[in-house]
């Protein structure tokens, strides 16, 4: 007799964030709330552990507005859970990082801020959860993000840089593999759930 495999740990954690009528939807439907339900909470977990790391090391102010974006990412899906709409869902998540991520440019070094290797996070992901639509007008907000503080380095506005000496040499470590890992996770997120959904055609 041939056994169903058993869900992953991850999984049966995004399973208590589907909505109550999630098998009655269309499959189109139930793989992009998966989808997203998957993506906000792994953002959820990245943000609450590293928020812990950055306090460890003397920088408060970075801690909570990692924990205020896990927290948020968390909120949107737990939103979905009740009903809410994907698009309100995700947009809402794809908010909370690009907050997050114009937060920490401002804090950090501004126009010449290692933060901007996270900005073709939010346009990628806003195609993949919602639409080739939502990706482009997403491009457009971090492009013009991008711009007016790089335009306003161009004419001398000077941005602090909130780090401790101490911690310089380490944070390249949580940039560049943080944004690798996440733009990594949520492509396999999208074509597993695509075979998924190939599975029941």
């Amino acid at each position: 007799m041939e056994h169903k495999p058993q869900p992953s740990f991850f999984a049966r954690l995004v399973q208590r964030f589907l909505p109550p009528n999630y098998q009655a939807l269309p499959p189109e439907e139930q793989r992009k709330i998966y989808l997203t339900a998957q993506f906000g909470f792994f953002i959820g977990v990245i943000g609450l552990s590293y928020s812990p790391v950055y306090i460890a090391f003397g920088i408060p102010l970075i801690g909570g507005l990692t924990a205020f974006t896990g927290i948020g990412c968390l909120a949107s899906i737990w939103f979905l859970k009740r009903g809410g709409s994907i698009f309100v869902a995700a947009s809402c998540i794809l908010l909370f990082i690009d907050f997050l991520i114009v937060a920490l440019v401002y804090l950090i070094d501004g126009d010449k801020s290692m933060i901007w290797t996270f900005t073709p996070i939010v346009p990628v992901v806003g195609i993949l959860l919602i639409s080739r639509r939502a990706g482009l007008i997403w491009s457009g907000i971090v492009l013009a993000q991008f711009a007016a503080i790089w335009v306003s380095g161009l004419f001398g506005v000077v941005y602090q840089n909130i780090l401790p000496i101490g911690f310089l040499p380490y944070f390249p470590i949580l940039v560049v593999p943080t944004t690798t890992i996440i733009l990594v996770m949520v492509a396999l997120f999208f074509e597993r759930n695509r075979e998924i959904g190939r599975a029941h055609v």
